[in-house]
């Protein structure tokens, strides 16, 4: 239930300061995009919302993130990977995006396991040339090797995780 309501919170919060800081002709209404969290039927609108924010502030790359957080949520991985790798080729020194692009593929239940995993490597290890003190993207990286069976590369990913 909390987490309902910090999603209805941060939605408000979106649509207050962008109306104020561009004080466009732009005046959605709220209420049906702040309702994103109650229900699947309510994605669509918060995408609509979240995008027509865009058409307002285009330089506003958090709203990518937003995107892919409402997807996500909803368990729409796809979509979500897909806001971020938008992401990334927009703005491909933002660390952030391949560390949730690194956790996304990691998660991704398919028959092509392998595959994703190799895509989680490829942007946690982008991830840590940007970002060097985050210890997340450290573990992750860890977690992987021993998946896949490579106790040196995952105990390496353990020790630069611990310091």
């Amino acid at each position: 239930f909390n987490t309902v309501r910090n999603y209805k919170q941060s939605a408000i919060n979106t649509y207050k300061k962008q109306l104020t800081k561009y004080k466009s002709k732009y005046n959605y209404n709220a209420v049906n995009l702040i309702l994103a969290k109650l229900g699947i039927i309510y994605i669509k609108r918060s995408i609509i919302y979240y995008e027509k924010i865009m058409q307002v502030n285009p330089g506003d790359l958090s709203i990518y993130m937003k995107i892919a957080d409402v997807y996500r949520k909803f368990k729409q991985f796809n979509k979500a990977l897909l806001y971020l790798e938008k992401l990334k080729f927009i703005k491909p020194d933002y660390g952030k995006v391949y560390s949730l692009l690194g956790n996304l593929y990691f998660s991704k239940k398919t028959k092509r396991k392998k595959y994703y995993l190799k895509l989680a490597i490829k942007n946690l290890e982008k991830a840590i040339t940007l970002q060097k003190d985050n210890s997340e993207n450290y573990i992750l990286l860890n977690r992987i090797y021993t998946l896949l069976g490579n106790r040196k590369k995952a105990r390496f990913y353990e020790l630069k995780g611990n310091k």
